[in-house]
């Protein structure tokens, strides 16, 4: 079986920000931004999504946004909040978006999501108001498994990752459902926060401990926030978000995580040095 890991590789041109488009050479992509709505375009692909500035001239830290199944980039509630923190804050449209694949083998950690999350760190690498080295990447649900494939993919061009409701399959699984395998999650260097809920009807639990094993094998600094949504109905015990009170704690623990490595400033890793374990709330 073919690996969908092997990837066409995604070519790089100048790049203009603003209401204008970057010249694209022969090998190169055009990347448009109209208010909050962006457009990529290259040889291979095209595709939209969100981004949302702080205000200033920066340099900035830059989160890549991966949302869920049925999601849209202008749906998830936490986008604004990010972005408040003082992070650009890019969401690719991805293959799983509202109306759109709902299959395994084409939606979550999939060559398309993968080479489109890739294409919005290259876009965004070249602008002066982005500081290449303070790239974050969250998801949630099927954009949880797109950023453990992003942040495999990127290597140390990502500092610093979280997802919720998440994880990874067992290689013998193979390649055709919608999480990453754990070889496909080999190139994670990324310190990783995760939430999930003790009882998640569409990611089972498990998914996250396989990466816990995973990231524990290969000394990645990692947490692995548990919430107790046992009297919560189906939907909410997986999408923690819809639930104020876990959300607002997700913010806050995610914030602090990408706070601590240096996201925003100076990292401060001995923190959570004693903190590579379950936490539940």
């Amino acid at each position: 079986m073919t690996s969908r890991a092997a990837l066409l590789v995604l070519p790089i041109a100048a790049l203009a920000l603003g209401c204008s488009v970057a010249a694209a050479g022969e090998d190169g992509f055009t990347f448009e931004i109209d208010g909050e709505t962006f457009t990529y375009t290259d040889a291979n692909r095209s595709f939209d999504g969100r981004i949302v500035f702080p205000p200033g001239n920066g340099p900035f830290p830059a989160i890549l946004f991966n949302h869920g199944q049925g999601g849209t980039p202008f749906g998830f509630p936490n986008v604004e909040v990010m972005r408040d923190w003082g992070a650009v804050v890019i969401a690719p449209t991805l293959t799983h978006v509202l109306g759109g694949a709902t299959d395994p083998p084409n939606s979550g950690h999939t060559p398309e999501n993968l080479a489109r999350g890739i294409a919005c760190v290259d876009a965004l690498t070249g602008d002066s108001r982005i500081d290449p080295a303070r790239f974050a990447v969250f998801g949630h649900s099927k954009g949880a498994y797109a950023s453990i494939g992003h942040v495999g993919a990127l290597g140390d061009r990502i500092l610093v990752a979280g997802m919720s409701a998440g994880g990874v399959v067992p290689d013998v699984v193979g390649t055709q459902g919608s999480p990453p395998t754990i070889t496909e999650a080999s190139g994670v260097t990324a310190p990783f926060l995760m939430f999930h809920g003790n009882i998640d009807p569409a990611v089972a639990p498990q998914l996250s401990v396989n990466y816990v094993d995973f990231l524990i094998a290969t000394d990645i600094p990692h947490q692995r926030i548990v919430y107790d949504v046992t009297d919560l109905s189906g939907n909410l015990q997986h999408n923690l978000h819809m639930t104020q009170t876990i959300n607002d704690d997700m913010l806050l623990r995610l914030h602090g995580w990408f706070a601590q490595w240096g996201l925003f400033g100076t990292a401060s890793p001995d923190l959570f040095a004693d903190g590579f374990e379950d936490v539940e709330p």
